[in-house]
């Protein structure tokens, strides 16, 4: 016995491809603005220079975080605090540190899991 062959072609209604492109387009400036918010209470703070230059040198409709400083670079890999800032001043400054993206997006895991399954019901359409 031969295993059965099926033929088909699907067609999408026509402007079809340009909402989808619209609607996750929108659904990455919606998560890469979540990102840098859950971000934004990992990243060391002195004036706040650093940690505003995400709004001016980043990308959000394509997904791209940026800290733009001249001094952003030795901030991320070598702190002087190190990676491990858990007790200092106080409950905003306790998780500011090196490695500031990775730590948050670990520490936040579930929470980014969640905002982008709901977003993506949101924008996208869907029950699951």
């Amino acid at each position: 016995m031969s295993a059965p062959v099926f033929d088909f072609k699907i067609t999408f209604r026509p402007g079809f491809q340009a909402d989808m492109d619209a609607r996750f387009a929108r659904l990455q400036f919606a998560f890469s603005q979540k990102v840098a918010d859950v971000v934004d209470k990992y990243v060391p703070l002195e004036t706040g220079t650093l940690k505003g230059s995400v709004n001016q040198a980043s990308d959000f409709k394509e997904g791209l975080l940026v800290y733009n400083t001249p001094y952003a670079r030795r901030q991320y890999y070598l702190h002087e605090q190190g990676t491990d800032l858990h007790g200092a001043k106080g409950e905003t400054e306790r998780h500011r540190g090196s490695y500031w993206g990775q730590n948050a997006i670990a520490d936040h895991k579930d929470e980014l899991e969640k905002f982008a399954h709901d977003a993506a019901k949101q924008f996208l359409g869907g029950n699951k």
